[in-house]
């Protein structure tokens, strides 16, 4: 992934890894190594932490991030992840929405 926060990319990761980064109260080992990895690739989170990315029966963590480089998060506005259920939600992604900044 060599010179991924020179181009305008958005990835979405099912990664299973807390952070406060992210929205968890705590932390595990695979929350650790992607808070180390990510400034790696020049990338930033664009998780607010305020919905969770995963729901199931009284757990709702926030597991799965959207990482960004810089210059696709000036980008983009008003992302969220939607509270709904959806058939993507069975194949392991979440329904999201992205607004293009105005100006851009």
């Amino acid at each position: 992934m060599n010179g991924v926060g020179k181009r305008q990319t958005i990835i979405r990761g099912d990664i299973n890894a807390k952070s406060p980064q992210w929205g968890e109260p705590k932390t595990n080992n695979k929350g650790e190594h992607w808070q180390e990895w990510i400034p790696t690739l020049h990338m930033v989170v664009l998780n607010d932490g305020k919905e969770p990315t995963f729901v199931r029966s009284v757990t709702k963590p926030h597991i799965d991030v959207i990482l960004s480089t810089n210059r696709s998060a000036k980008r983009i506005v008003n992302w969220r992840v939607m509270d709904e259920d959806s058939l993507t939600m069975i194949t392991s992604t979440y329904p999201l929405t992205l607004e293009k900044a105005e100006g851009i």
